[in-house]
């Protein structure tokens, strides 16, 4: 009996060897998240998912097929609004997104994309120009860059209060690679939305979506919690600056001689507000990590409660002149919030019980 397509991919989804091995070329990968499936897409969805374990005895291998399916998804034509029209390939990308969100916090690479395995556990090397392709194609849908938002805000808290707490001498590298996550992650939808091209008028629409958006990503986070997170997330004795997510690692590379990333050039006015953007979120992820140590039942030398409104807006998402102020009053008494540069310092500041 001859099988269809759709059939062979669903005899294809319950094999997990021959399914990593489908994955190990691009072309393969783009015949996946390229056609228009009818009935395939949680055969599809089970094919992308073998690509998530990054420590077993095939963590290269899946880390090359999440290269493979970032560069295939890459590649889909531009059309704005719901790239990838099938529901369940989209979540899975986006899931497999999330499973290597450390690859966007990583400085991109000049060359080809490359995965390297490190202490047995893999990691991907992306240049600018595959980082930023894949990631306006996963923003191309509203609820999916939604739900990526969400993971990041939930992984930023959950590293940061995890390194205030136990590694403070990791915090720099912490506020780098996840704000670099951010930014990209922002700047992917933008791209989707057609920033670049917009008059000021449509930008200024732009921005309104994309405060909308990030405060549906601020709500997601509160519900999603980061109990789950941290359970998964802690730091590697002995191992630098490495952070280990899940069954993964966050490895935030600081060479000093590292290329210039290989990606479209930026107006400087659109930098700015990404990098403006970028630091009230730390400024926002700071205000919830102090918050979360003294709620945890630490003492902090020089705390003084929130004002009425701040958790409220920490709640909401919402910078605030009130969270402002919070902060401004801990700075004025000592307590040394002007992170990553003081961590250290803040740390001292905190009475373990």
């Amino acid at each position: 009996m001859l099988l269809n397509a759709e059939e062979t991919l669903q005899q294809l989804s319950q094999d997990t060897d021959a399914s990593r091995e489908v994955l190990q070329s691009v072309s393969n990968a783009s015949a996946l998240v390229g056609v228009e499936w009818q009935d395939a897409g949680p055969a599809i969805a089970d094919i992308i998912a073998v690509t998530q374990d990054r420590t077993g005895p095939h963590a290269t291998e899946n880390a090359v097929g999440a290269l493979a399916l970032m560069q295939a998804v890459g590649d889909l034509p531009k059309s704005g609004e719901d790239t990838i029209t099938n529901d369940d390939v989209r979540e899975a990308i986006t899931t497999m997104a999330s499973n290597y969100i450390d690859t966007f916090g990583r400085t991109p690479i000049d060359g080809d994309s490359y995965v390297t395995t490190t202490q047995g556990t893999s990691t991907i090397s992306i240049t600018g120009q595959d980082m930023r392709d894949f990631l306006e194609i996963v923003n191309s849908n509203q609820e999916e860059s939604v739900a990526l938002q969400t993971f990041v805000q939930s992984y930023t808290q959950a590293a940061v209060q995890n390194g205030l707490q136990n590694a403070p001498d990791s915090m720099q590298i912490i506020y780098e690679q996840t704000g670099t996550i951010a930014g990209n992650v922002l700047r992917g939808r933008q791209d989707a939305l057609g920033w670049e091209a917009a008059d000021a008028q449509a930008r200024a629409e732009i921005q309104a979506q994309l405060q909308a958006e990030r405060y549906a990503a601020n709500v997601g986070m509160l519900d999603m919690g980061v109990g789950a997170l941290q359970t998964g997330i802690g730091f590697v004795p002995g191992a630098g600056s490495l952070l280990s997510f899940g069954t993964g690692l966050v490895y935030q590379d600081l060479r000093p001689d590292a290329p210039t990333p290989d990606i479209p050039e930026i107006p400087e006015e659109d930098l700015r507000e990404l990098r403006e953007q970028q630091e009230r979120d730390i400024q926002m992820g700071t205000a919830r990590a102090v918050l979360a140590v003294a709620d945890g039942g630490h003492n902090i030398q020089g705390y003084v409660d929130p004002p009425p409104g701040v958790r409220d807006a920490l709640d909401n998402g919402t910078y605030t002149q009130e969270v402002q102020y919070w902060l401004d009053q801990l700075r004025t008494n000592g307590v040394p919030v002007n992170y990553p540069e003081n961590a250290e310092a803040f740390n001292d500041k905190v009475e373990k019980n």
